[in-house]
């Protein structure tokens, strides 16, 4: 049951960390705290992904495409030492994104980068899927042969 306003501004000034600390734990974790927000697009001759992992290693990152399917999988780990710990809004523990592209995509051109935390994905269309532009020539009078 969510709180009245009432309730949410009697909290706020009797203590303001409970108040945010509700208002933080009726959220979804992960995304919802910029932890795995993701982007996608596309241009002529390729798909592009983006996925912020912020405090992510490279080896808690593992990116793979199967059957149409690309699948992100991170691991954002706690921090090992002890913490008491009034408010957290970070998200820790593994999160899966998986995109369903279509069979267009070069499966072998999949290339990604990890750079201040963001995963930048580039998958190439396949060259029969891509626009191709068709020259055109100037030959006065001649015409193309018709069946």
């Amino acid at each position: 049951m969510m709180p009245t306003l009432n309730e949410r501004w009697n909290a706020l000034f009797s203590n303001p960390f409970e108040a945010v600390r509700r208002e933080i734990a009726s959220r979804p974790r992960g995304i919802a705290n910029g932890f795995g927000a993701l982007s996608s697009w596309e241009d002529e001759g390729n798909y592009f992904v983006e996925m912020d992992v912020p405090g992510v290693a490279l080896d808690d990152l593992s990116i793979t495409f199967e059957k149409e399917h690309l699948l992100i999988e991170v691991t954002r780990k706690a921090p090992t030492n002890a913490r008491n710990s009034w408010y957290d809004e970070r998200a820790y523990g593994t999160l899966r994104r998986s995109l369903r592209l279509t069979d267009e995509v070069d499966a072998e051109s999949v290339e990604a980068i990890l750079s201040d935390g963001v995963v930048q994905i580039k998958i190439a269309k396949k060259p029969e899927h891509q626009p191709r532009r068709i020259p055109v020539r100037a030959d006065g009078q001649k015409r193309l042969a018709t069946s």
